[in-house]
């Protein structure tokens, strides 16, 4: 209840004699008095535009501003718009790559956008508006709407990247970023642009663990499909280059046991699992092992009848 928006930017395109313009607005709160005139402000401005983009807007600054309409007793209609908040698909396309998807970890690795010394650190834009606030020098301020722009043409930037990955899955991205978008369409049911996304990221030099994820992902896309002529190779494929884990094993003997009837085939994946396991160190061999057992028995029971 005590955080106060008291800088809200928008960003928009505006159609001009040279073409669309990207116009900035920065709504500042001069005193805690104008709240009020500046959410009602910003209602009238955004009624009627299409929808909102933004960066961890949903459990952010859409939350911030509904509880500053709340406190003031005025209506909020923000939600009410068709709302992008460009944070999740960022986590679900380059946190496999980048680990952090903080927008200005994304600015640095993605977007080549460089801030100015004029910026300043976040964390530090509540203490400047206090002092702002205290003894009404407003110049440190230049640098939170500098902070507060750059924001703006980042998420503008993101967006047009984030289309371009999605609209142009080939060569020129980066196989990790492939990974992610396949396995991301996969998740929504794009059943085909996943194959054609996945494909591109296996053919491309992919480290190790996530290699071995691609082909299970793309093997499990068409064993759904019953298209198991294409999904065993790349099942094999797997288990050939994996000495830390026996997934591949297991999803081979399951499938020459239960489509192909082939329990001799089943039995020496099986087999092959289990001598792997024979050299793992640790408690995670007597994790998996029971499994494996188990099957080997069955497997040897049906191979006796």
């Amino acid at each position: 209840a005590g955080t106060i928006a008291f800088m809200v930017g928008i960003a928009f395109f505006d159609r001009s004699a040279q073409g669309d313009v990207l116009d900035v607005r920065q709504f500042f709160l001069r005193d805690h008095d104008d709240e009020t005139a500046m959410l009602q402000f910003l209602s009238d401005f955004v009624a009627g535009r299409r929808g909102l983009i933004t960066f961890n807007g949903h459990s952010f600054d859409l939350s911030i501003l509904e509880n500053r309409y709340l406190m003031n007793g005025m209506p909020a209609n923000l939600r009410q718009l068709p709302h992008i908040d460009l944070l999740p698909p960022a986590r679900r396309l380059w946190r496999t790559r980048l680990g952090s998807v903080a927008l200005n970890n994304l600015e640095k690795e993605l977007l080549a956008i460089r801030r100015t010394e004029a910026d300043v650190p976040g964390w530090l834009i509540p203490a400047i508006y206090k002092d702002y606030l205290r003894s009404q020098d407003a110049r440190e301020l230049a640098r939170v709407f500098y902070h507060n722009e750059i924001d703006m043409l980042s998420m503008v930037t993101l967006a047009d990247y984030m289309l371009s990955l999605i609209d142009n899955s080939g060569s020129d991205v980066h196989p990790i970023d492939l990974f992610s978008l396949g396995k991301w369409q996969a998740d929504i049911g794009l059943t085909y642009e996943a194959e054609v996304t996945l494909k591109n990221a296996v053919r491309n030099d992919l480290p190790l663990p996530i290699y071995h994820k691609a082909l299970e992902r793309l093997a499990l896309l068409l064993k759904r499909q019953q298209r198991n002529d294409e999904a065993v190779p790349l099942l094999q494929q797997w288990a050939a280059t994996s000495f830390g884990e026996v997934n591949a094993h297991v999803e081979l003997a399951k499938y020459y046991e239960w489509h192909e009837k082939d329990i001799k085939s089943a039995e020496g994946w099986t087999l092959e699992a289990l001598s792997m396991i024979d050299s793992w160190s640790g408690p995670r061999a007597e994790l998996v092992r029971p499994d494996l057992t188990h099957r080997l028995a069955r497997l040897q029971r049906k191979l006796s009848d």
